[in-house]
């Protein structure tokens, strides 16, 4: 066992990011086994269950209740209003990965099974960037599970063009060329204190090293084509709310109005001066949403 003198620098902060993380308010955690994995969530709140999914590379967990790409520091909001469920999707956090595959249409699966094995009643989706993604993919598949939908940019994946230019910057980014056909050797760059943050929220649970593995599962997910795109939003019952910022460089509101057009019961919402992220408006124009489609159910 190491003593505090031997631990070096950067895994001493490591354990003071841990220990220092705290969300906004009071919650619950518990894990649940739904599909195979057992799957870790975050609750507070009551009424109208509320399923908040998050992005790539941050989870739910306490660590991103500060960042502007998680959803800890809206848990208040939202739990004032709703039953608030925030999972971690499998690979990231506290939820393990055994296929060792990132996939859009498995992690639709785990919140189809989630809900099944925490006995949600159409429960509101809400997600942000990949988990936005999986929100409108589980609208697809289980058309009839969803109440209402929040898709906060999480459009992209749906473009079937493998050249997208969504997939170039990716493959660029995770392979070190637009022509890569796998991740380089070494972890693409992110902010050092992200970087820190990521493998401290990750690791504890995934094991020392895994964010290297994380990142090449995460080349095919974010670069190869899923069978699904636009077009099948058609498919989608649930009313559901395209938010988009206004200056968002994975898909631009142009698109945006594409999708929304696309679906039977949309809404559109630009943010203004808005790149990718959760923004606090961000956060009550989909409150704003929920609201109304709570309304709509007590009529």
């Amino acid at each position: 066992m190491q003593t505090q003198a031997q631990r070096s620098p950067q895994q001493g902060a490591r354990r003071d990011i841990i220990t220092s993380a705290r969300f906004p308010i009071t919650v619950t955690e518990n894990y649940v086994e739904a599909n195979g994995i057992n799957i870790w969530y975050a609750e507070a709140g009551q009424g109208i269950p509320l399923l908040l999914l998050h992005g790539g590379i941050v989870s739910n967990g306490p660590l991103w209740a500060d960042s502007a790409y998680g959803w800890g520091g809206h848990l208040g909001r939202f739990a004032e209003h709703f039953r608030v469920i925030a999972p971690d999707t499998r690979g990231h956090g506290r939820t393990l990965n055994p296929s060792g595959v990132l996939s859009y249409p498995v992690f639709a699966e785990d919140v189809v099974a989630l809900t099944r094995a925490l006995q949600l009643e159409k429960p509101f989706l809400c997600g942000f960037s990949d988990g936005g993604i999986t929100a409108s993919v589980v609208g697809i598949m289980a058309p009839d599970l969803p109440r209402a939908i929040v898709n906060l940019a999480g459009l992209d994946m749906f473009d079937p063009d493998p050249d997208s230019s969504s997939r170039v910057m990716n493959r660029t980014w995770l392979g070190g060329d637009p022509h890569a056909t796998k991740a380089k050797s070494t972890r693409p760059d992110l902010p050092p204190a992200m970087d820190q943050k990521v493998i401290a929220d990750f690791e504890p649970t995934q094991g020392t090293g895994y964010i290297t593995a994380y990142f090449d599962q995460l080349f095919d997910l974010w670069t190869v084509p899923m069978e699904y795109t636009t077009d099948d939003l058609a498919k989608t019952t649930a009313p559901t709310l395209i938010l988009v910022g206004d200056r968002e460089t994975s898909l631009g509101v142009e698109e945006a109005v594409t999708v929304y057009r696309t679906l039977p019961h949309g809404e559109l919402g630009v943010i203004p001066n808005a790149d990718h992220g959760i923004s606090s408006l961000a956060g009550t124009m989909a409150l704003d949403f929920l609201l109304r489609q709570r309304a709509a159910v007590s009529e």
